[in-house]
């Protein structure tokens, strides 16, 4: 079974951050009808976080420009997990998921984040 350098170097012990998975849903205001959006806890689980040298870069995202800097986040393989979650670090830092990879065969999920500065969980 050929391996990734990556996939060789993880063991479980490189996974010593708590994060929590959270899910997006979307309800509607009793009173008024507007659609609300708020964050449920989907799971906690063990992780590699790798936050990245460069110094991160401002982005628009609707309509604002909000600074974020790329994170590099390694979890055990997990179905299910979409670009319309986010995760939040052990010391309350949030991290928008841009992106899910596998590594190996359902053995490790490599997650491409970014920290949103302004958002609030």
């Amino acid at each position: 079974m050929l391996t990734t350098y990556r996939e060789r170097m993880l063991g479980a012990g490189d996974l010593d951050r708590r994060v929590t998975l959270l899910a997006r849903t979307l309800t509607r205001d009793p009173v008024y009808g507007a659609q609300e959006e708020s964050w449920a806890d989907a799971a906690t689980l063990w992780a590699k976080v790798e936050e990245s040298s460069t110094a991160g870069e401002a982005q628009a995202r609707d309509g604002q420009a909000t600074y974020g800097r790329p994170h590099r986040v390694t979890l055990r393989w997990r179905a299910g997990v979409t670009t319309d979650m986010r995760l939040r670090l052990d010391d309350g830092r949030l991290l928008q998921i841009l992106g899910a990879s596998p590594l190996g065969r359902r053995k490790w999920l490599e997650l491409s984040c970014v920290e949103w500065r302004h958002q609030q969980s």
